[in-house]
């Protein structure tokens, strides 16, 4: 089993660059001209041949092996231009052929047909125009020779083969030159038509790579051949049992998936399913620490693609917790945006309400001051309630500024805490005075007081009973809000972060909701920390952004570049 293929440079389809398919054709030509050139020497050793018998044969023979061997060498060893190679091997073929011809008697000896060599080399892989060329030296060399013996000796003289031989080589190499462009051309049309291919296929491979849906490719013999990464994600374990092996039912975790897949893939012609549940035990995916994860599993036959028995089978994988995640957001969504208008709605008449309560509390008894006090503190919780869910359903608007962390958390904590001393006493701040920060000054101050106003609201009277941390971590630091009081309940570890969940009857459900939302949009992060170290409380941790620093007036120059 493999993950999707394939790296950009990949070729899966007409692999052969064009320079190494000449490279092969040009050590092709080279071990063709070594067996001709060590076959007639053999043939001239053992006296079949006339050129033996002069120096300038033998020298020819012997000049040419060398060159043979040279040639071969280089092609294999110290590759260059395939097509400058081809070019001096066929003037070396001409020049040779040239002078064994001479030397065994002309065109009768029968040596003429070597021409052929260069001949069918230089049109088969040279330009037409170089074919002819060759063909016009050749013509020129047999008809020459042929008016040398002429003039040297006189005879009968065969200029009738010379110009029959002539033609012939100049009609072989256009009938070989065509041949050889057809050939180019169809070679071009497979090498556009592999590019296009490879450009699909590599275009598939990357939406297959990063579908959020897993995929599975099954071959006929029910082997995984093909895996995803969300496949991967959404198996684990279950997967890597499979990973390398026929699926077969032999026991284990994976045995129920083991048989599905088969029993798919053995029905595959006859048809298959819409799509089956499959249930996952907790130990198989450690993500599914909460209950057991189910799995959609949608079957897709190809049996049109290959011969009966041989089609492969795609499997297309979806986690239904996933995809009531997205219905719930979705939903979420369309009753955020309703109660957001629901919210602007109330907010004139709230604010009528609480404008003329305040007109009747200044002429009041001070028996009715109780009762006005009540109807402008709930005023102002409705109030708060409306910012709070207006906050959540508007685009958030980020002005990122740099200021100095504690100035700004002590800002929110007389905010907070306008009381006596020993209200105040009640937060312990470790967080040096020189240490910066680039955020929303605003949204900065909102998701430290929703979480001071979480911890006081279950922390204990005690001095120190909350305490704002900066932890300098690398890459970026931590803020720590923690307090002693009972922590948070494990069945509400899962929803501490969904809006409008809350376990305090005047909670709205949003601040923690919100606080993270700020935090996203600042480039920040929110989490509640669970460290076994922790003996009680709960401690929410704001993972900074990098820019958070020390105050560079409190540096040395040289660490103010960093």
């Amino acid at each position: 089993m493999q993950a999707v293929p394939t790296p950009p440079t990949a070729q899966l389809f007409g692999s052969e660059d064009p320079d190494q398919l000449a490279l092969k054709r040009a050590r092709v030509v080279c071990v063709v001209r070594c067996v001709l050139a060590f076959g007639l020497t053999a043939l001239a050793s053992a006296q079949r041949l006339y050129v033996a018998s002069t120096p300038l044969g033998v020298a020819t023979l012997i000049l040419y092996c060398c060159f043979s061997l040279a040639a071969l060498n280089i092609v294999y060893l110290r590759p260059g231009s395939a097509r400058l190679q081809t070019r001096i091997g066929v003037v070396a073929d001409l020049v040779a052929v040239a002078l064994l011809q001479s030397v065994a008697g002309g065109v009768r000896s029968g040596l003429v047909a070597l021409y052929f060599s260069p001949l069918v080399t230089s049109s088969l892989l040279l330009e037409r125009s170089f074919a002819l060329l060759v063909a016009a030296v050749v013509s020129i060399a047999i008809i020459g020779d042929t008016v040398v013996r002429d003039v040297v000796a006189a005879g009968d003289v065969p200029y009738l083969e010379s110009g029959l031989l002539g033609a012939t080589m100049f009609a072989v190499a256009l009938v070989l030159a065509q041949l050889a462009q057809r050939v180019r051309s169809q070679e071009s049309l497979v090498a556009a038509t592999a590019a296009e291919l490879n450009a699909q296929f590599r275009v598939s491979a990357t939406v297959i790579q990063e579908m959020p849906q897993g995929v599975l490719i099954l071959g006929a013999d029910a082997r995984v051949q093909l895996s995803n990464p969300a496949a991967r994600r959404l198996l684990g374990r279950e997967l890597d049992a499979l990973e390398g092996r026929t699926i077969t039912p032999n026991g284990g975790h994976w045995w129920e998936l083991a048989a599905l897949l088969q029993a798919w893939t053995r029905s595959q012609p006859g048809g298959l399913p819409p799509f089956a549940l499959l249930t996952l035990p907790n130990e198989a995916i450690p993500a599914a620490a909460h209950g057991k994860r189910q799995l959609r599993l949608r079957p897709v036959g190809l049996a049109g693609a290959a011969p009966a028995g041989e089609a492969p089978l795609i499997v297309f994988i979806d986690d239904l917790a996933e995809a009531e995640t997205r219905a719930t957001q979705l939903k979420l969504a369309s009753m955020g945006r309703l109660t957001a208008s629901i919210a602007h709605e109330i907010r004139n008449p709230l604010a009528a309400i609480a404008h003329a309560n305040a007109l009747l509390g200044e002429q009041a008894d001070p028996a009715d001051a109780r009762l006005h006090g009540i109807v402008a503190d709930n005023a102002l919780r409705i109030d708060r309630i409306v910012e709070d869910i207006l906050s959540v359903s508007q685009s958030m608007r980020i002005d990122p500024e740099v200021f100095r962390l504690r100035e700004a958390i002590e800002t929110v904590l007389a905010e907070q805490l306008p009381g006596s001393a020993a209200e105040r006493a009640r937060v312990r701040v470790d967080v040096p005075a020189d240490a910066r920060l680039r955020f929303d000054r605003l949204h900065f101050a909102r998701i430290v007081s929703n979480l001071l106003s979480n911890a006081l609201r279950y922390a204990s009277a005690a001095p120190g009973a909350v305490s704002i941390t900066l932890r300098p971590l690398p890459g970026a630091p931590l803020l720590v809000v923690a307090d002693d009081g009972p922590g948070v309940a494990p069945e509400h570890l899962g929803k501490l972060f969904e809006p409008f969940f809350t376990t305090h009857r005047k909670g709205t459900g949003l601040g923690l909701y919100l606080s993270r939302e700020l935090a996203i949009a600042n480039g920040a992060a929110l989490a509640l920390q669970t460290d076994a170290g922790e003996a009680r409380g709960a401690s929410f941790a704001l993972r900074l952004p990098p820019a958070a620093d020390k105050d560079p007036a409190a540096r040395p120059p040289a660490q103010e570049a960093t």
